[in-house]
């Protein structure tokens, strides 16, 4: 809870500052948004490479290796993408 001076203090401030508090508050909020997003389509764009290549360019028996739960350490990248997007 606020205090009255508090209270009062709010009541007689500069509509300019309230505008500039709030705007860096909101630009904080929109930097957050734009760099949650970028990661959000980079996962989406690693998404879309490996199920293009594992429906595109993997042979059979990659995709047998992607059932077994533990990948050998030689397993590209994609491969261990695609088996988690599998799971």
């Amino acid at each position: 809870m606020s205090t009255i001076k508090e209270q009062q203090f709010r009541l007689f401030m500069d509509p300019l500052e309230i505008i500039k508090r709030d705007k860096k508050k909101w630009d904080k909020q929109l930097e957050l948004v734009e760099k949650q997003l970028a990661k959000i389509k980079d996962v989406l764009r690693k998404i879309d490479d490996a199920l293009r290549f594992y429906y595109n360019e993997a042979t059979d028996e990659i995709k047998e290796q992607l059932k077994d739960p533990l990948p050998p350490k030689q397993v590209p990248y994609f491969l261990v993408l695609v088996k988690t997007m599998l799971v």
